[in-house]
């Protein structure tokens, strides 16, 4: 009998035991799996994307954005609907036909080559990626803000190629890269949509001159062809007369009437404060001189189209051509006139 009560006794020990092994373990299984839980939706939390824009043909990762995303407009076209160029065609000048004297490029000057890109195929494509002395360069003009703004593609030890998305943030063009299909302001130089978002391309200098100035001063410069491979007619210009009023297309936040809206400017940015030279009176004075809010001078030097910035110790400054609206838009700086 006594043995019998033994064995029931240890049964019931060995119940007892296991009833809280099993719990236990039940406990712990469920940590872990509450564990895998939290590093499972923390890796999917950092992964996660929204791509918005995929009714425009875009990619774009748009979790990761600068500006207010309803400010992000259609410009019409779609995705590549202006297509941009690769490594396009130039022509000697004595081999350039039907491209009137008048007609204002952007004239890029490499270490031994120049090259002059007219506006009157700029206008239909918008972003070049060329290639000028072996230093690859990204090529941009922007009709509605006639912004004319040379940059290196290069970004991350990479150079990236860049498109038309065919949308719109304040007025101004949205480029888009090929790797990422971030959305780039081409007036700021800077992504505000997608994975590159806040980074900034380099800008180049640059200049803004009619063919006849390019003729008389750089003969040697190569043109940009209009044989594209596009089906484009050239000799019209599709904005009508858009930069002789003060008609402008799209929404900005701030408009500034300090002078007439589609006003040219050559501008630029030292020691990230931006400034800028309304450029007809530059080439009419040929020189001035400003001081930036933090104490450095800027000189200006114009010789016909041709505009230099200089710091006081004498380094170079690149710049760039675009309507006042759009200048005064993105920008609170020093602003030089000879009419002020």
């Amino acid at each position: 009998m006594i043995k019998k009560t033994k064995i029931i006794f240890l049964v019931i020990i060995l119940i007892i035991i296991s009833s809280v092994l099993y719990f236990k373990n039940e406990e712990n299984s469920k940590k872990t799996e509450k564990n895998n839980e939290e590093v499972i939706t923390e890796t999917f939390l950092e992964t996660e994307t929204e791509q918005k824009l995929l009714k425009y043909d875009l990619k774009t990762n748009t979790k990761k954005i600068t500006i207010p995303f309803e400010e992000i407009l259609s410009g019409g076209p779609r995705k590549d609907g202006i297509p941009a160029l690769t490594n396009p065609d130039f022509l000697k000048i004595e081999e350039v036909k039907n491209l009137d004297d008048e007609i204002l490029g952007i004239l890029f000057k490499g270490e031994e080559t120049k090259k002059f890109y007219p506006y009157n195929v700029l206008v239909w494509h918008e972003v070049i990626n060329d290639e000028i002395d072996g230093e690859k360069i990204l090529v941009t003009f922007c009709p509605l803000c006639g912004s004319a703004i040379v940059f290196s593609p290069k970004i991350e030890n990479e150079f990236l190629e860049f498109g038309v998305s065919g949308l719109l943030w304040q007025s101004n063009l949205l480029m888009y890269d090929k790797k990422t299909e971030s959305l780039w302001s081409q007036i700021e130089g800077k992504s505000v949509v997608g994975d590159f978002s806040k980074t900034r391309l380099e800008m180049l200098d640059s200049e803004v001159l009619s063919f006849a100035e390019v003729k008389e001063k750089y003969p040697e410069t190569k043109i940009l062809s209009s044989e594209t491979g596009f089906l484009r007619n050239y000799s019209f210009y599709p904005y009508g007369n858009y930069d002789q009023n003060e008609d402008i297309y799209f929404p900005i936040n701030n408009l500034d009437n300090s002078f007439p809206a589609k006003t040219l400017m050559y501008a630029g940015v030292y020691k990230e404060e931006p400034f800028a030279f309304v450029r007809e009176d530059l080439i009419e004075k040929e020189f001035a001189e400003i001081i930036l809010e933090n104490g450095e001078k800027i000189s200006a030097e114009a010789s016909g189209g041709d505009i230099f910035f200089k710091t006081e110790s004498g380094k170079n400054i690149s710049g760039y051509t675009t309507f006042w609206f759009s200048w005064a838009n993105h920008n609170e700086g020093v602003v030089w006139s000879n009419k002020k």
